[in-house]
């Protein structure tokens, strides 16, 4: 997120200080720039990486519900485990002893 804030902040930089009547400034952006191709390019670029950026973000928001379920669902059963084991009923199922203990 910061690095999409801060091309965010450069494109609107160099847009704004295009024409500036301050030399040393307007002699770095154009030699920076070199023309304005190279200016929607970097806007182009930041816009698709923000696009990218937005569709990875919606995809954790919609898969968030599915996969908090199914922790708790393992949170409940590793519990469960635990009770048995400490009731002195059964095992714990993943545990597999050690001789060596």
């Amino acid at each position: 997120m910061q690095c999409l804030r801060e091309c965010n902040v450069t494109v609107r930089w160099l847009i704004l200080h295009r024409k500036t009547s301050y030399l040393n400034a307007k002699t770095l952006i154009d030699k920076t720039l070199k023309n304005n191709k190279r200016l929607l390019e970097l806007l182009l670029k930041t816009a698709q990486f923000e696009f990218v950026l937005k569709n990875m973000f919606l995809k954790l928001i919609e898969t968030k519900q599915v996969r908090w379920d199914a922790d708790k669902a393992s949170s409940c059963q590793k519990m469960r485990e635990l009770s048995e084991y400490f009731s002195g009923n059964h095992p714990l199922s993943k545990v597999k002893p050690d001789q060596t203990l």
